[in-house]
């Protein structure tokens, strides 16, 4: 078993994908400061995935117009993760054979 915090999401979003979970972990910790930062805490966002729809001032992006989603749960997070990652692929991301074209295809 895995002790690393999330860890299980990860797997679960590399299932629906085919990305390589440690891929998906190591950029969910990148992002979130190792899963401490406000935005994981406060809303269970683990990319700093955004949505156009005002949500409060406390989501909006400080560098855009866009608002951070809010999820209800980790769990929540994961699912629409499977999703939202493969709208990507245009960039790579699907394709991606290292952890190298996956950061640049990000």
């Amino acid at each position: 078993m895995n002790d690393k915090p999330y860890y299980h999401l990860a797997q679960r979003v590399s299932d629906k994908t085919g990305l390589p979970t440690n891929w998906i972990y190591a950029q969910w910790a990148h992002e979130t400061d190792d899963f401490t930062s406000t935005l994981t805490l406060e809303n269970n966002n683990f990319g700093g995935v955004c949505q156009v729809e005002p949500n409060g001032e406390e989501n909006k992006q400080p560098d855009g117009d866009l608002y951070y989603m809010h999820f209800n749960s980790p769990d929540e997070y994961a699912d629409y993760f499977a999703n939202y990652i493969k709208k990507f692929k245009k960039n790579g991301v699907m394709d991606a054979k290292t952890m190298e074209e996956y950061a640049y295809a990000l």
